[in-house]
């Protein structure tokens, strides 16, 4: 039961993410300059951030203007969230 609740509070954690950064996508059409948006920027960007390289190679070979970053970032916390899940199966 110990070991459930630690994998399923990692899910959550993971979902919390997925959510933040689609908050934070949205937020960022806007520009809006407060505290809950400056804090969700730090909180935010290390997820993305190893994926922003990708999306700008992408985006200067195809000329598409549009950062792929965030969806590169929710695919693999999607991902890390499958292999935790398959990892608990084993486990327990």
């Amino acid at each position: 039961m110990f070991l459930y609740g630690v994998f399923r509070a990692a899910s959550v954690f993971l979902q919390i993410l997925d959510f933040a950064i689609i908050l934070y996508c949205v937020m960022s059409w806007f520009r809006p300059r407060n505290r809950f948006f400056d804090w969700l920027t730090q909180f935010v960007e290390p997820i993305m951030a190893p994926f922003r390289g990708i999306s700008m190679w992408i985006m200067q070979k195809t000329g598409i203007p549009l950062d792929f970053t965030p969806v590169f970032a929710i695919i693999a916390l999607n991902v890390i969230g499958n292999l935790l899940w398959r990892l608990y199966a084993i486990l327990a």
